[in-house]
């Protein structure tokens, strides 16, 4: 991908994803996290005017098969969603719905992937260790790659 980052709405399809992996060089295999860095997160506050400020490049429904496809057991990215804002088709949170409640994948929001894409650190041991919160949908978490 971009290293600059993607541009604000972007969706991020399987082709995509697809074509990253194969730069990168890099094997998938089930169980495996992937890790998907938009630029967001280090440019948000940039942003220029309010309509830019909530726009962020995601995972559109596409991206949802190449998670399938993968037998992926989370997603990560370094934006506020996961998925693409505006959301794809308009279609409120719908990667949330697709990953959380068809496919059972883990999503981790707000990562920061910077240093890991400045040294094409493409593999990793992720550690994610989250609160155990009961009742709840979500958890902060500390997470820890090593590559």
């Amino acid at each position: 991908m971009n290293p600059e980052g993607l541009a604000p709405g972007q969706i991020i399809d399987s082709a995509l994803l697809e074509a990253c992996r194969e730069s990168q060089g890099t094997q998938i295999d089930p169980g495996d996290i992937l890790l998907v860095r938009t630029g967001w997160i280090e440019h948000r506050n940039a942003a220029v005017g309010p309509a830019q400020s909530w726009m962020q490049p995601g995972l559109g429904l596409d991206a949802v098969s190449f998670i399938s496809d993968h037998n992926l057991s989370a997603v990560g990215t370094d934006n506020s969603a996961v998925e693409s804002i505006p959301f794809d088709q308009n279609r409120f949170l719908c990667v949330h719905i697709e990953l959380l409640q068809q496919l059972g994948v883990t999503m981790i929001e707000h990562l920061w992937l910077a240093e890991l894409a400045a040294d094409s650190c493409y593999d990793v041991l992720l550690a994610v260790g989250a609160l155990l919160v009961t009742g709840a949908s979500g958890s902060p978490v500390n997470p820890i790659a090593i590559g």
